[in-house]
């Protein structure tokens, strides 16, 4: 007794917690961050696979070269120089996709059905920590009730021990019927024994759900619920779900990702343009700019096409028997 009121004392040091305000803190959960910030990345990637099929690409470049003779033409009036021995040639390309079939009906697309599902995930995350808080904050209130009902009955068994007493003195009962309430109570003491240790693990447990190593204590009051729904509109709510959801988003990806690795087929279209420049003006000029149309066609690719969508076939069948 003297322990469980000191168990007792610690617990009610702690924060008072509602039901609701379990529910919230369970929310600010490392999981529940982590799971939003692949959300997010997520999201950069669908900027990425955008930006990859229609953004400019443009960069710079500078190389010297060093040769240990020059080279040279002979003619009939002696040796023509062609290159010195040390040149330096530098200059800027840009490259713009124009017409990027892969990218615009596959890769991009892929990537915005993936972000979608990292989302849907994110919000699966957060429901599922809201359960698991809520079921934690339930199981202490079930060994709470446990022990108010063992403190009744061990109340009722001490009523009943000092009625038997009174029994045995004046001859009416024997004594055995004393002994097996003592026995009675021992019983009833030590389950209440196990019950208080029972519950502090449960707060324990209760609080790494919260996210947090504070200890709290439970401030409930019961409301009768609202009747459940009907199983036709539970089968319809549970449709909604968002990992469900999250699974088709996943599908979509896959189907996007096939299309644009078949798409790889088609020709990418794109214009370009440079500017170079050279120290070496014995023969072509300093400087100068070119640029042109750009036409890139990959029709065999080792076979690693047919490899990646059958790979990505099964995926897809996976996530639709999950």
């Amino acid at each position: 007794m003297i322990a469980w009121l000191i168990l007792t004392t610690l617990a009610q040091a702690g924060e008072p917690l509602t039901l609701d305000d379990a529910l919230a803190r369970a929310e600010t959960h490392p999981v529940v961050d982590a799971a939003d910030a692949e959300a997010r990345a997520a999201r950069a990637d669908t900027a990425t696979a955008w930006l990859g099929a229609v953004g400019p690409r443009i960069g710079g470049s500078l190389t010297t070269t060093s040769r240990t003779e020059e080279l040279a033409i002979d003619t009939p009036i002696g040796p023509f120089v062609q290159q010195p021995k040390d040149v330096a040639t530098g200059g800027f390309e840009a490259h713009w996709p124009i017409v990027d079939a892969a990218g615009l009906l596959g890769r991009a697309p892929a990537a915005a059905a993936g972000a979608q599902a990292a989302e849907l995930q994110a919000q699966r995350t957060r429901d599922l920590v809201r359960l698991r808080a809520g079921e934690a904050y339930l199981d202490v209130l079930v060994v709470d009730a446990r022990i108010a009902a063992i403190d009744r009955l061990i109340a009722s068994l001490e009523s009943r021990r000092s009625q038997a007493d009174q029994l045995v003195t004046s001859g009416l009962a024997v004594r055995a019927d004393r002994l097996r309430l003592d026995v009675a109570l021992a019983d009833a003491s030590v389950a209440r024994t196990r019950l208080v240790a029972g519950r502090e693990a449960a707060l324990s447990t209760l609080a790494w759900r919260l996210g947090s190593d504070a200890t709290v204590e439970l401030d409930f009051a019961w409301a009768r619920p609202d009747d459940p729904p009907a199983v036709t509109a539970a089968l319809d709510t549970a449709r909604e779900r968002h990992d469900l959801r999250a699974l088709d988003a996943q599908r979509r990806a896959l189907l996007r990702q096939q299309r644009a690795t078949w798409l790889e087929t088609v020709p990418t279209v794109g214009l370009w343009g440079r500017y170079s420049w050279t120290d070496n003006d014995q023969l072509v000029a300093n400087e100068w700019v070119e640029g042109g149309i750009e036409l890139s066609w990959t029709a065999v690719a080792g076979g690693t096409r047919i490899s990646r969508a059958r790979a990505q076939a099964q995926r897809k069948q996976a996530i639709e028997a999950r």
